[in-house]
């Protein structure tokens, strides 16, 4: 109890008035406050984040350990400065204009990495910092709780992660050249002894019989030879053209092209390679032209075309048709030929690979791996449907 006495006249007679008062309650209570008290400031230093409390118009009132420990400055130095004290110069128009909006409208507010938040140590160094603003009402004053977090170490896990992927993407590309270069050593190997034994047995035919062939036999010696220079040549383009794709050196240069003229041309020379076995109908459908790289839609539709000529049939027809689709232009090369497995059909667009139903057919695998770079520098796509017997349907799709 608390007890107070008083003098006081009683009846005309001095005597003392004692009032007992039970005061059990507020002891109670004032014990639960400082014990509430302390759990918070036990909390408050405890936090793994900075605690930083703000009057309204910006002034430090109380900061945690977290804060000292983390721009390097005892409490007793930051206690009644303003919090642009932690702040750049660079940043301070910035939080300024964000507590004018707070002090305005109350409310949860995050600022971090997106807005560039730095604050600035004592030794002056900067470090990248998220923050999180909430009102709050202390003994019946409006103040701003200030939550802090330094990423620096986030952020250095981020880069290290961005390099580690930059690292692991060049790691895939180097892999890929080397398999290239592999694949590329057993195709020469293969696809050149031949044309060689072909250069080497006519060449001998011309040096020891020159003086009995006739003009007709000779010439057919020395076009043989052109034609085996050709096609290593080609191959050697082909090898080339994948080559500078992996290691993205392919340049970029569109133009717009009358599209049947261009088909036409392309049309013509596979004609002549051909020997005119394959009748080629060409389909326009309201496309005149076409805005693209000439030289990789050359790659696009003559490898295709090709193809559709080498994989059928003499006599079998090839259609090649050009439409709009809403922004797209869709290209698409029908043959009547052998199709393609089904067991090779998720590999058809790989360097070097072949379907195993065309091991007897000239080819070193690369045409469609061309087309397939050809599509994806348009920024467009390419599918196929193909049945084994029944011929394939190549699609492709290039924004215009």
């Amino acid at each position: 109890v608390e007890i107070s006495s008083h003098d006081v006249d009683f009846n005309g007679e001095p005597a003392r008035l004692v009032l007992a008062h039970d005061v059990t309650d507020q002891i109670v209570a004032e014990r639960a406050l400082r014990e509430s008290e302390e759990t918070f400031r036990t909390m408050l230093e405890a936090a793994s984040q900075g605690v930083i409390l703000l009057d309204l118009s910006g002034y430090i009132r109380l900061v945690n350990v977290y804060i000292e420990t983390a721009f390097g400055y005892d409490r007793s130095e930051l206690i009644g400065q303003s919090a642009l004290f932690l702040i750049p110069p660079h940043m301070h128009e910035e939080f300024l204009r964000v507590r004018r909006e707070f002090v305005k409208r109350p409310m949860f507010t995050r600022m971090g990495e997106a807005e560039g938040l730095v604050a600035q140590r004592k030794d002056g160094s900067l470090m990248p910092m998220e923050m999180t603003i909430t009102p709050i009402t202390v003994a019946g004053q409006p103040m701003i709780l200030c939550l802090l977090f330094d990423i620096t170490e986030r952020k250095q896990l981020e880069e290290h992660r961005l390099y580690v992927n930059a690292l692991e993407v060049k790691l895939e590309k180097d892999r890929e050249l080397i398999q290239l270069k592999e694949r590329f050593i057993s195709i020469v190997s293969h696809e050149f002894r031949t044309p060689l034994a072909v250069i080497l047995s006519s060449v001998g035919i011309l040096r020891r019989y020159h003086a009995n062939l006739t003009p007709q036999k000779a010439a057919e010696k020395l076009d043989g030879i052109a034609a085996q220079v050709r096609r290593m040549v080609q191959l050697l383009e082909d090898v080339l053209t994948i080559s500078q794709g992996h290691a993205e050196r392919i340049e970029f240069r569109p133009e717009p092209l009358n599209v049947y003229e261009f088909c036409a041309e392309i049309a013509e020379t596979i004609r002549q390679t051909d020997k005119e076995q394959h009748p080629i109908h060409i389909t326009i459908d309201d496309v005149p032209v076409i805005t693209g790289d000439r030289r990789l839609l050359e790659h696009i539709l003559l490898n295709l075309l090709t193809n559709a000529a080498k994989y059928s049939p003499a006599g079998a027809p090839i259609d090649l048709r050009v439409r709009r689709s809403g922004r797209n232009i869709i290209i698409s090369v029908q043959d009547r030929g052998m199709g393609i497995p089904p067991e090779d059909q998720d590999r058809l667009f790989e360097p070097f690979h072949r379907a195993q139903n065309v091991s007897g057919l000239e080819g070193t695998g690369l045409g469609l791996a061309i087309v397939k770079q050809s599509v994806t520098e348009h920024g467009g796509s390419i599918s196929f449907e193909s049945s084994v017997g029944h011929g394939s349907t190549f699609t492709v799709t290039l924004p215009n």
